[in-house]
């Protein structure tokens, strides 16, 4: 299953790295990209804006 995630704050951060681990493809976007890059080292991937996540 492939999930889109908008927002890596404390919450979402953690909530999307469960997903992940739960093993759903995860595609994030945050507005500070450094916050996307630490995900995408346990395979996420990262899209340019909100509306291409969606």
């Amino acid at each position: 299953m492939e999930v889109g995630f908008l927002g890596l704050g404390i919450m979402g951060k953690a909530v999307a790295t469960n997903l992940m681990k739960s093993g759903f493809k995860v595609t994030v976007w945050n507005r500070t990209l450094t916050k996307c890059n630490e995900l995408v080292e346990f395979g996420a991937s990262i899209r340019e804006s909100p509306a291409v996540v969606v």
